[in-house]
């Protein structure tokens, strides 16, 4: 379907694209410094209403710094007053697109309140929601990061007028990229979205009535123009070389398997020293080694072959941990270096790229929560949802980190009630909602020669094999590991380990155990469910939910408290968010336990 078809077809053949600068970020005080409305038609701008404003108070330096619109330029600029028929008039009924809509358009309801204008009823759309779900390998959604995404010009970036028009241009690139998918995933967005009131929604459900109405179930409207990345977990090679008596140089010298296997082939006399100093730590008993490796090196071959290479040869040591600190490294070490180290050498090898299990989606979680999501959620997290509902139409990892559109969000309490987690996910449940991602891949584990993993998930490996034992922990019995950006191990340490006790959090286990809240719908089934058998369940469930009440009114008082006792601590004007260190514990909260 060409665009001006698939744009009339959906009710948007003519739309406008709106942005406001504005004087800061609460329309009740604040004001308008800059207006600009494109009139998008067939997915063309044709027309346009710009202006600045005088705001009638300061713009802060901050806002000049930002926008670059001084009080100087705005001083013999029209009121607010005398733009605003023309303005509304520009505007009319038409369906308005924005980026961040619900901060455009209470700007706007508070213009129209302050000159005794009504808004007519139209429908608003978002490129902010719409390019976290279109988008969402994408780690960033705001204006420029988008624009730049699909090659727009971001010069004059937070101007109005140049936002308005990429927001504009966005807006229809995402409308075709959602009409790509099939009526299967748009009717079960739908299906999420119908008990809210949301932007956005009536993209989807137009979506859905057009392709009803082609009959075709399977196929879409359009045919996607965005390349989604891939990610793969387990890499499998079924070699026919023996490769124990090979040494480095065989690999990486002149002549040697690279050399023959690749055109660009480079000698580097550093990589096949490197792979050789590898090679021989890993053969000698209790061998330890720390190397430092330039840019350029090819380190990451340099002991991968070392690596498969020792556990071929001492298979019963079990297979070798390769840990890493950054996605970026792990992404490349598992689909580029490894698969073109493999095919150079002809070697068998079978790799699982290994996260801890909360970083993976569970589908029958997912399933339950858009199926209660009236009783669960509200409208903003049920948007969220989206990015993971369109990746899960491309990921054959489940890994979330694949989905920046969802977690790089503030969805603490979703990634909580989606991931896979022990106490939820059990075979046969998981069997009846299209299977697992974690319960295959930790099957997989033991039977591979080669385990990538990253710094977190190695340490938590390392504690729980001291608080529960050798044998304990979560891969497989081990000899080898190979620590890759080894002096971030201290960083994430401290990341894995520390322990964060804020009110957002505490507030939201204790909605998971309360039996009176809508967000724990299934525990009180199953209460109730258990006081059928017998009353004292009941009295029990009634008592938790006064016990939940309780603990709700203690963590208010004493959150509550710490910040009154801290408030003088921090400049109120100050431009960047400062951090409160502490030296004295016992000082610091012991008053709050009086």
């Amino acid at each position: 379907m060409d665009r001006p078809t698939l744009l009339k077809t959906l009710q948007l053949d003519s739309f406008i694209a709106l942005d406001f600068e504005t004087t800061g970020l609460q329309p009740e005080v604040d004001r308008v410094i800059e207006v600009a409305a494109i009139l998008f038609k067939n997915g063309e701008p044709i027309d346009r209403y710009t202006t600045l404003v005088n705001p009638g108070i300061p713009i802060p330096e901050l806002i000049e710094e930002i926008t670059g619109i001084t009080n100087n330029m705005v001083a013999d600029a029209p009121s607010e007053s005398s733009i605003i028929d023309e303005f509304f008039q520009f505007i009319g009924d038409i369906p308005i697109v924005a980026h961040n809509t619900p901060f455009d358009l209470a700007y706007l309801e508070a213009m129209a309140n302050r000159h005794d204008k009504e808004l007519p009823d139209r429908k608003y759309y978002d490129t902010l929601t719409l390019s976290r779900g279109m988008l969402f390998f994408q780690p960033a959604h705001n204006l420029s990061a988008v624009s730049d995404y699909f090659s727009l010009s971001t010069e004059g970036a937070h101007r109005a007028e140049s936002d308005t028009e990429n927001c504009g241009q966005i807006f229809v690139e995402l409308i075709e990229e959602a009409s790509s998918y099939s009526l299967d995933l748009i009717s079960r967005i739908v299906a999420l979205l119908k008990p809210f009131k949301v932007h956005n929604k009536e993209l989807f459900i137009n979506l859905a009535n057009a392709l009803t109405q082609t009959g075709d179930l399977k196929n879409a409207l359009t045919e996607s123009k965005i390349q989604k990345p891939t990610n793969i977990n387990v890499f499998i090679h079924e070699g026919k070389k023996d490769i124990s008596n090979r040494n480095s140089t065989e690999v990486f010298g002149p002549d040697g398997n690279l050399d023959q296997s690749y055109e660009a082939y480079e000698d580097r006399p550093n990589q096949a020293y490197f792979s050789q100093f590898v090679d021989d730590i890993l053969t000698s008993p209790g061998g330890i080694g720390i190397a430092e490796a330039g840019t350029g090196l090819g380190k990451s071959m340099a002991y991968l072959f070392p690596a498969i290479k020792y556990n071929l040869t001492h298979p019963d040591d079990g297979p070798v941990i390769v840990s890493c600190y950054t996605k970026h490294l792990q992404d490349q070490l598992f689909n580029k270096d490894l698969p073109r180290l493999t095919h150079a050498i002809d070697s068998s090898v079978q790799a699982v790229v290994m996260k801890g299990r909360s970083n993976y989606l569970c589908k029958s979680r997912l399933n339950w929560l858009i199926g209660g999501a009236d009783k669960m959620l509200n409208g903003e997290e049920a948007m969220y949802l989206i990015p993971l509902m369109v990746w899960l139409e491309w990921t054959q990892t489940g890994d979330m980190d694949e989905c920046p559109g969802f977690t790089n969000g503030f969805t603490f309490r979703l990634m909580a009630l989606v991931q896979s987690e022990p106490g939820f996910c059990t075979s046969p449940i998981c069997a009846r909602h299209g299977g697992c991602f974690f319960g295959p891949l930790r099957k997989l584990v033991y039977q591979a020669n080669l385990i990538v993993v990253n710094h977190a998930l190695l340490l938590s490996e390392g504690k729980a094999r001291m608080d529960a034992g050798e044998g304990m922990g979560f891969l497989p019995e081990h000899q080898s590991v190979i620590i890759d950006e080894a002096h971030n191990i201290p960083q994430a340490a401290h990341r894995q380990f520390t322990a964060v006790l804020d009110q957002r959090s505490l507030k939201y286990f204790l909605e998971r155990i309360d039996p009176d809240h809508s967000h724990s719908v299934r525990w009180n089934n199953q209460l109730k469910s258990l006081g059928a058998l017998h009353p004292q369940f009941e009295g029990m469930r009634r008592d938790l939910a006064r016990s939940v009440e309780s603990c709700h009114e203690y963590v208010k008082d004493f959150f509550d408290q710490m910040a009154g006792n801290s408030l003088y601590k921090f400049d109120s004007n100050a431009k960047y968010s400062t951090k409160l260190i502490i030296e004295n514990l016992t000082e610091e909260f012991g008053p709050l336990s009086a």
